[in-house]
């Protein structure tokens, strides 16, 4: 999520022997695995936003060669590229989860309010780049 951004964050050293460097890639390979297993049903369209998603956040990890990751090894910035497929992909789970108990009208509420709160915290995060 967009929360706490900076521009340049100072550089510091995570040890790729320790375990936790390894839960965050152990989560998204996880949840790849639980959407192909279910990819007959929902899992599709959830590989589709989620591969949009990590995609767009190449830049951001560094995967890809950029020349800001000369000043920063960080660049969390990008991540606002995958914004939108990931409220998509929210988006869409949230309008499937309605459609089944109460209908349209509700899906339609809620990503008003999923939309609306985005904007309000990336206006609130402008003022700190302001």
């Amino acid at each position: 999520m967009p929360i706490h951004l900076s521009f340049v964050y100072p550089r510091w050293k995570l040890p790729p022997t320790g375990l936790i460097a390894w839960v965050p890639l152990a989560a998204v390979v996880a949840v790849f695995a639980i959407a192909w297993r279910n990819r007959a049903s929902w899992g599709r369209d959830c590989l589709a936003g989620l591969s949009c998603y990590v995609l767009a956040l190449l830049p951001a990890l560094g995967f890809v060669n950029i020349y800001f990751m000369r000043y920063s090894l960080v660049a969390d910035h990008y991540q606002y590229l995958a914004l939108p497929a990931l409220l998509g992909l929210v988006t869409g789970g949230a309008a499937l989860g309605a459609r089944r108990l109460a209908g349209r009208r509700l899906a339609t509420v809620g990503g008003i309010l999923l939309v609306g709160a985005g904007a309000a915290l990336a206006y609130n995060r402008a003022l700190v780049y302001a």
